[in-house]
């Protein structure tokens, strides 16, 4: 017999995915656009923010708009551009790269703030902080090239910036509960909280919606996110909060743009 009370399935909406070869990519690790979009489609995940790997490794504009051309024509795939400090000699003012961003597209931004050799404080990136906040734009981050004393700096001070950290795993909750009591704006994926009632736990605590669907593609397979958010012990509206709801209300005003 037909259960007529089984759950839709759920809209999934990745925060954290990268094309393109990355210099630290294994042996045979698929990275190409092609590799994505089925990837994708196998999953059941309908849209992704995209980060470029040449905007990571080498050069964050040139990649910026390469990453332009790889996507384009695939409307469920959102650019990510990489950023860094506007007065640096050669790169756009904060005011010119949100509104290329704008123009283009954009729907968050990242930084690698170790790898390019910046800092995240206010002396080195206010201004476009400033000017991504006023945007809408939501800032990705890498939990890798930053730290929570700069993650409370930045929430701080730009109280409507949407900050989400990826890649953080389940030992950072004692950073993570202080820090979401005193800021609404800062997020977290999933893509590397390895254990299973990390969802309920947050549940719990009223802490549900500070997290998004986030799978570190193509480091990891799409497989385990899938599989912690389907398989919570939490109702299936919550479920879909977290499978891409959440996300989705962050970037809104960007999408809608």
């Amino acid at each position: 017999m037909e259960n007529k009370d089984k759950a839709a399935p759920l809209s999934f909406f990745d925060c954290n995915c990268m094309v393109g070869k990355r210099s630290d990519r294994r042996e045979g690790e698929e990275c190409s656009l092609e590799a994505l979009l089925r990837d994708m489609q196998h999953y059941g995940i309908g849209e992704s923010l995209v980060t470029y790997a040449v905007s990571k490794d080498y050069d964050p504009i040139l990649g910026n708009h390469e990453l332009l051309s790889v996507i384009s024509g695939h409307p469920n795939l959102y650019p990510v551009w990489a950023v860094v400090p506007p007065d640096t000699p050669d790169i756009p003012s904060a005011k010119d790269f949100v509104r290329e961003a704008l123009h283009h597209n954009v729907k968050a931004v990242t930084g690698f703030p170790k790898l390019h050799n910046f800092s995240l404080m206010d002396w080195c990136m206010g201004d476009l902080w400033e000017e991504i906040q006023k945007a809408g734009i939501p800032l990705l981050l890498p939990f890798s090239e930053t730290n929570w004393d700069e993650v409370h700096t930045i929430s701080a001070s730009y109280s409507t910036l949407p900050i989400i950290v990826h890649t953080v795993n389940y030992r950072q909750l004692r950073y993570l509960l202080p820090l979401w009591k005193k800021h609404r704006n800062i997020y977290v994926d999933i893509s590397w909280f390895s254990i299973v009632d990390i969802i309920p736990f947050l549940a719990q605590h009223h802490m549900l919606d500070r997290l998004v669907f986030g799978t570190n593609y193509p480091v990891y397979t799409p497989g385990a996110a899938i599989t912690m958010v389907s398989y919570a012990n939490i109702n299936e509206k919550s479920k879909q909060m977290v499978a891409g709801d959440t996300l989705r209300g962050i970037v809104h005003h960007s999408i809608q743009r």
